[in-house]
C-alpha cells in the first residue's frame, strides 16, 4: 500500500455490515486513496467525499471505472467481484496487484485470485493498515505475533466468521455495588431505575452486536437486601433467534470485578480490574471479554484434548473520544452515524420484555412494535 501509486479501494456491503464506515474514511484519507463503492456498500463513504468516485461497473460512472482499470493495486473490502462490476475477469484492472479481505472464506479467489487473502472482518482489517500507514506498527500492536495470529483467527474473526463455530451459549455478569447516598435521589428507588434499565441495557445492546438479535426472554427480579420499590437484583435467560441461549445476572448490591465498568478501562471514574465479564461459546472455541482471551482445540475436539489460549495485548483508546469526535462528523454531514436510533429501540424492547417477565412469571416475546 505505501509503494502503489494508483491504489483503489473497491468497497462492498461487508464494510458496512462490519460497522466500518468511519474507519474506512479514517484510511481513505491517511493514504489519499480513492473509494468505488457497490450498490451494497452506499453511504460507506458519503457521496460528497472528495475520494468517493462513485460506483463502478455497467451501473456506474466514468470515473470509477477507469480508476479500477488504470489502477497498480485493488484493495477490495468486503466486495465479491460481481460480473456487474467486473464484466470480462481477465480484462478487469489487468495491471492490479489485489488485497482481497472478507468474512467469508468461499469468496477469495472464487472469481479473482487475490495476490493477499484476508479471511476475517473488515473494519479490524482497516484498522490493522490504519496502523501500518501511520506507523503504529500494526500487528505490533499484539504482544506478539503468534499470540496475535491465533487471537485473529479465534477471536477478531471468530463470531461473525463462525471460528468459535456456531454461537451456542452466553454469559453476562453486572455486578456492581452502588453506595448508600446514591439512593437519597428519591427516583433512583423507584420502579424504572434499578439495575436493570440503568444498567443491564448496556450489555443487552453489547450482546445483541456480538451474539445477534434476541426473540424472547425469562426473567425474575428480588429487592431482598434494600428493600426499594425498585429491584437491586435480577436475572434472565436471552433466546437468541439464532438458536443460542444467555443468561444475564444484575445485581447493584454486590461488591465484585465482574461488570463491563470495571473490566473495560472506558472511563477512568472506575477502577480498572483484569477480569473479564462476558463469556461467548461456540462449537468450535470460546471468548471472555473485554480481556480478549480466546479459546480454541485442533481436531479432533473433545474435553480430553488440549486447549490453548490467546491473549494478545492491545493498545487502548478512549472510547467517549470516539463517541464525540464522530458525533461531530455526524452533525457536520460528512459521516453517516455508525448506530442507528433503531438500534437503542431494539435493546430497549428487550429490557422491556424482561420487565414483563419479571412480572407475569412467563417467557415473554421482545417486540418493538
Amino acid at each position: 500500500m505505501k509503494t502503489a501509486e494508483r491504489p483503489v479501494l473497491y468497497v462492498g456491503g461487508g464494510v458496512l455490515k462490519a460497522r466500518g464506515a468511519e474507519v474506512l474514511r479514517r484510511l481513505a484519507e491517511m493514504g489519499d486513496i480513492p473509494v468505488v463503492t457497490t450498490l451494497m456498500a452506499r453511504g460507506a463513504l458519503p457521496d460528497s467525499h472528495e475520494l468517493n468516485l462513485g460506483m463502478p461497473g455497467m451501473h456506474g460512472n466514468y470515473t470509477a471505472v477507469t480508476a479500477i482499470q488504470r489502477s497498480d493495486l485493488l484493495i477490495a473490502m468486503g466486495a465479491r467481484f460481481d460480473d456487474r462490476v467486473t464484466g470480462k475477469v481477465s480484462a478487469f484492472a489487468p495491471d492490479a496487484q489485489v488485497i482481497h479481505v472478507d468474512i467469508d472464506p468461499a469468496e477469495h479467489g472464487k472469481v479473482r485470485m487475490p495476490d493477499v487473502s484476508v479471511v476475517g472482518d473488515c473494519r479490524l482489517a482497516m484498522e490493522a493498515m490504519l496502523s501500518e500507514l501511520s506507523g503504529d506498527g500494526g500487528a505490533e500492536a499484539f504482544a506478539d505475533q503468534e499470540c496475535a495470529d491465533v487471537f485473529r483467527a479465534v477471536f477478531a474473526d471468530g463470531i461473525e466468521a463462525g471460528e468459535i463455530g456456531r454461537a451456542v451459549t452466553a454469559q453476562v455478569t453486572c455486578w456492581l455495588y452502588k453506595p448508600d447516598d446514591y439512593f437519597d435521589v428519591p427516583w433512583r428507588t423507584q420502579p424504572g431505575a434499578g439495575p436493570v434499565f440503568i444498567n443491564l441495557i448496556h450489555d443487552v445492546d453489547l450482546m445483541r452486536h456480538l451474539v445477534g438479535e434476541v426473540e424472547a426472554v425469562q426473567a425474575s427480579t428480588r429487592n431482598a437486601l434494600r428493600g426499594h420499590a425498585v429491584e437491586d437484583t435480577a436475572a434472565a435467560i436471552l433466546h437468541f433467534a439464532n438458536g443460542a441461549l444467555g443468561t444475564v445476572s444484575v445485581s447493584d448490591t454486590v461488591v465484585s470485578p465482574w461488570s463491563w465498568e470495571l473490566t473495560a478501562a472506558e472511563n477512568p471514574a472506575y477502577p480498572v480490574t483484569d477480569q473479564s465479564c462476558y463469556l461467548i461459546g461456540g462449537t468450535h472455541g470460546a471468548l471472555s471479554l473485554p480481556g480478549g482471551t480466546g479459546w480454541t482445540q485442533d481436531e479432533p475436539r473433545g474435553w480430553w484434548e488440549p486447549i490453548r489460549a490467546a491473549r494478545p495485548g492491545l493498545r487502548r483508546a478512549d472510547p467517549l473520544e470516539g463517541q464525540i469526535a464522530h458525533f461531530a462528523r455526524v452533525i457536520a454531514g460528512v459521516e453517516e452515524p455508525l448506530v442507528s436510533a433503531e438500534e437503542g429501540l431494539r435493546s430497549l424492547a428487550v429490557i422491556e420484555a424482561i420487565g414483563r417477565s419479571a412480572r407475569s412469571g412467563r417467557v415473554e416475546a421482545v417486540s418493538v412494535e
